[in-house]
C-alpha cells in the first residue's frame, strides 16, 4: 500500500489545542534563540519573559501543569535572584568570591539555559512518536535521520519510567540519601545505567520489528500537518527571536 492513510485518534482529539511536530521543533530553535541572546537589559527580560510564558502556557495547554508551575516558580525566583545580585547582593559577597560566582552562575543557567531544556521536554512530553515519523517523512528526510530521533523520543521517558522504578524499589529495601552517596550510586544509578543499555537496544529492534527502515513505504494513522495555531505560534517565536538578536537597536 503506496498511500498514506490520515486517520484522526481519540487522542488527537481530546488534547485540544495541538501543534505539529514540525512546529514544535522551530519554536524550540527560536525559545533558544530568544533566551541565549536577549541578554540582561531591561528589554532583554522583556523578551525573555514573553518567551517563558509562551512555554508555560504550552504546558498549561498539553495538561502538565504541574511542570508549568515549577518552571515559573523557579523562572520568577532566578529572576529575583539576579535582581538581588545586581542591586546588593553581589556587592556585599564580593564580587570575585566563590558565592557571588555561584550566585551568578545559577541564575545565568535558570533565566538562560533552564527554559530551553523545558522546551526540550514539552516536545518529547506532548509529542507522540508515530507523529514525530509522520511529519518528518513528509519532509523527505532520509531514514537515517528519521530513525534515531523516534528511538530518542521513546528512549528518554522510558528511562525516567525505569528510574521511578528502580527508585521505588530501593525505597521499600530502606536505600535512600540517609545511606549515603556510595549506597545511592550502587543502588540506583549502577541499575539505572545497565537498564539504559537494555532500553537502547529493544527500542532499536521495536523500531525495525514496526517496520522502520524496511524498503516498502510504510503507512500512517497519525494526524499531521499544519494549522492556523502552528502559523501563530511560529510567527509568534519568530518575532521573539528576531527581537533578542535585534535588541540593541529597540533597546
Amino acid at each position: 500500500m503506496e498511500a498514506v492513510v490520515h486517520q484522526a485518534s481519540p487522542s488527537a482529539k481530546d488534547r485540544g489545542f495541538w501543534l505539529d511536530p514540525r512546529t514544535k521543533i522551530a519554536m524550540l530553535l527560536c525559545a533558544n534563540v530568544a533566551f541565549l541572546t536577549s541578554g540582561y537589559t531591561p528589554t532583554g527580560f522583556a523578551i525573555k519573559f514573553a518567551t517563558a510564558a509562551v512555554l508555560t502556557t504550552l504546558l498549561s495547554l498539553a495538561h502538565m501543569r504541574r511542570a508549568a508551575v515549577a518552571f515559573a516558580v523557579a523562572y520568577l525566583a532566578a529572576f529575583a535572584l539576579e535582581v538581588a545580585n545586581e542591586a546588593f547582593l553581589l556587592e556585599a559577597l564580593g564580587s570575585t568570591s566563590l558565592a557571588a560566582v555561584v550566585l551568578r552562575f545559577l541564575t545565568s543557567m535558570v533565566l538562560s539555559f533552564f527554559p530551553g531544556t523545558m522546551f526540550a521536554y514539552y516536545l518529547l512530553a506532548s509529542t507522540k512518536v508515530s507523529e514525530f515519523v509522520a511529519a518528518f517523512t513528509r519532509l523527505r528526510l532520509p531514514e537515517k535521520v528519521v530513525i534515531p530521533f523516534a528511538v530518542i523520543f521513546r528512549f528518554f521517558p522510558t528511562v525516567a519510567e525505569e528510574y521511578r522504578s528502580i527508585r521505588d524499589a530501593m525505597q521499600l529495601r530502606g536505600v535512600n540519601w540517609k545511606n549515603g552517596p556510595v549506597s545511592m550510586v550502587e543502588y540506583r544509578l549502577v541499575p539505572l545505567i545497565a537498564s539504559m543499555v537494555k532500553i537502547g537496544d529493544e527500542l532499536s529492534a521495536a523500531s525495525v520489528t514496526r517496520g522502520l527502515g524496511g524498503p516498502a513505504k510504510r503507512t500512517n494513522r497519525c494526524v499531521v500537518g499544519f494549522g492556523s495555531a502552528d502559523a501563530a505560534m511560529v510567527a509568534l517565536m519568530v518575532v521573539l527571536a528576531a527581537a533578542a538578536m535585534t535588541k540593541g537597536a529597540i533597546g
